[in-house]
């Protein structure tokens, strides 16, 4: 008895040695409404036929034709159709797609195809394992190449790169882009933001488009901003913060419209230069007693028309071959051929 006992577990034994481990599913550090993605959902995270799939090895979410406002977070009554991953993250756009928001805590790439959307409704949340104040939220780096965006923040700012981290890193890039952002507090806030063959058009309560520590750099686009009660474009951080050295506006090759319903279109905190070169700049405000663009450093144009309602320290200002009003008057600056 004991020998056939003894064959009988030899037997299973080398059963169980041959057949196949059965693997265990990895977690991985990305969620999506809350809910992790792992090794076993990675080609179909909404169960749905594929509409949202992930990459782990190139750490890129695909998504096609998805409509994250539709995720609701386990035992909680809230929708919760956000993105959040732990480190950076490449978003890749195909077709239509709705999310609530996206906020990893680090670099945030997203990348349309042609013909691609990607509608934004920016909402806020008290659930794990993060909450955002902004549409589009990182303490790294935000960039957007290709595609069309409509983003609606109804707390924050539409995109923050500024986080809780003081430096140079939390840069915002919008290339090769359609944006329409609204913001409920802030449009475009980032330590420096960056905007070149892209139509932006932008609207907030405070700064429309502000970067904290470094330049404002507008190139070959087509910008349309409007602050509702503060400054529209906002180069710079309040002094006592002490690590904004020199703040920059730069205009090359573009159309901006920039109105300011409370303060100053165009405004530097710092003794930067505010750069027009070949652009047509019209620079507004409804706000008593303030001049369109403030600077206390130098103003510079070039080819460019100009219509500014009113500039601070005008007689200091760098003008060549332009066109420039301020307010009822108009003046031409060399051989102005714009």
């Amino acid at each position: 008895m004991k020998l056939k006992w003894l064959s009988m577990l030899l037997a299973l034994a080398l059963v169980f040695s041959l057949a196949p481990a059965m693997a265990l599913a990895e977690d991985y550090d990305v969620f999506i409404g809350g809910a992790r993605i792992t090794s076993e959902n990675c080609q179909d995270v909404l169960n749905d036929g594929g509409s949202v799939k992930y990459d782990n090895e190139n750490r890129t979410l695909t998504l096609t034709n998805a409509d994250l406002s539709k995720v609701w977070y386990q035992g909680d009554k809230e929708n919760t159709g956000h993105i959040y991953s732990v480190g950076a993250i490449t978003i890749n756009l195909e077709g239509s797609n709705v999310i609530n928001s996206a906020y990893p805590n680090g670099d945030l790439t997203i990348i349309g195809n042609e013909g691609s959307t990607l509608t934004v409704n920016g909402v806020y949340y008290e659930i794990p394992p993060q909450y955002g104040t902004a549409a589009l939220q990182s303490n790294e780096c935000i960039t957007i190449k290709g595609g069309t965006y409509k983003i609606n923040e109804s707390i924050g700012s539409a995109i923050n790169s500024v986080g809780y981290k003081d430096g140079t890193n939390g840069t915002i890039t919008i290339e090769n882009a359609s944006v329409n952002a609204t913001g409920k507090t802030g449009g475009l806030i980032g330590h420096e933001v960056i905007i070149s063959n892209s139509d932006v058009d932008v609207t907030a309560t405070y700064a429309a488009v502000q970067a904290m520590v470094g330049n404002i750099t507008i190139e070959k686009s087509e910008v349309d901003a409007h602050s509702d009660s503060s400054v529209t474009f906002y180069s710079g951080s309040p002094l006592d913060w002490d690590y904004c050295s020199t703040a920059n506006i730069t205009v090359k090759a573009s159309t901006v419209n920039a109105t300011s319903g409370g303060s100053y279109a165009f405004y530097t905190i710092t003794d930067g230069t505010m750069t027009f070169e070949k652009s047509v700049v019209t620079a507004s405000t409804t706000a008593e007693n303030y001049p369109a663009v403030y600077n206390e450093g130098t103003v510079k144009a070039e080819g460019s028309w100009l219509d500014f309602g009113k500039l601070h320290n005008i007689e200091d200002a760098q003008i060549t071959d332009s066109v420039l009003f301020d307010g009822t008057s108009g003046s031409v600056y060399g051989n102005a051929q714009i």
